[in-house]
């Protein structure tokens, strides 16, 4: 009588007989065949959560890893001699998972865990009653924090944002189109080339034209000897003696400028 009344109230409490040798498996013989039944059981917790903390930074089968070791973490910690069911365990690990996750990964500035969790449950009363415009002090009173408290978690949490440069710039920064990296500045390329770019016009005054067009054919334009002679309408070989000429004058002139 005692024996099925404690199945009874076993029953009661989500726990049935073939869960519970599951559980008794992966304690006591560390069953992964167990794990993985228990898993797949309970697998629908996993969409649930991942539909519900996706976000544009950290998209839906991301959040269903998370999820996931979450839910096998519920797995390995849970004991079955409490008699509560399993899902009434492992929905606040999973939770936690998550929004540690969140804490540690989601923002660009870690927030300490009072102010974290402040900004958390402000953004939980938003969506409760997104239309109903609370006061300051109605809002603190629902997270049981002080006014003071709650203007610093949102003030904090204000400048956890960061915009990413692949976004469209706004008005009056570029026009349609745009992306914020678009307006930044960067490295003039001319600029910084224009000294050397001096240097061998000076050490190229001496070239005649055919050979300031080879060069110039060859080393800034990208073009072959065979396509520079044919161009010129000479010879490969001719192209290559004017090289060797012009690059011999230009070298001559570079050790001169050197020795002055």
């Amino acid at each position: 009588m005692n024996a099925m009344a404690n199945k009874r109230t076993l029953e009661l409490k989500g726990l049935d007989g073939e869960e519970r040798e599951l559980f008794r498996r992966i304690r006591e013989e560390e069953d992964a065949e167990a794990r993985e039944e228990v898993f797949f059981r309970y697998e629908n917790l996993l969409a649930f959560f991942a539909h519900r903390y996706a976000s544009p930074s950290y998209p839906f089968d991301e959040v269903y890893q998370v999820a996931a070791l979450g839910l096998l973490k519920a797995i390995n910690r849970f004991d079955p001699d409490k008699g509560t069911a399993f899902s009434t365990f492992a929905y606040p690990t999973i939770d936690g998972e998550l929004k540690r996750f969140y804490r540690d990964h989601g923002e660009a500035v870690r927030l300490p865990r009072q102010l974290y969790e402040l900004k958390t449950g402000l953004k939980s009363l938003e969506k409760e009653s997104p239309a109903c415009r609370l006061g300051p002090a109605e809002i603190a009173r629902r997270l049981r924090c002080t006014e003071k408290e709650l203007s610093e978690a949102i003030w904090a949490s204000e400048g956890c944002l960061t915009l990413s440069l692949e976004q469209g710039a706004q008005e009056g920064e570029g026009g349609e189109g745009r992306r914020l990296s678009d307006t930044l500045g960067n490295e003039c390329l001319d600029l910084a080339g224009a000294e050397l770019r001096v240097v061998l016009e000076e050490a190229m005054r001496d070239l005649e034209e055919r050979e300031k067009r080879v060069i110039e054919d060859y080393f800034f334009r990208g073009m072959t000897q065979t396509a520079i002679a044919r161009k010129m309408g000479v010879s490969q070989m001719q192209v290559s003696r004017l090289m060797r000429q012009s690059l011999e004058k230009i070298r001559s002139n570079l050790s001169q400028q050197i020795t002055v």
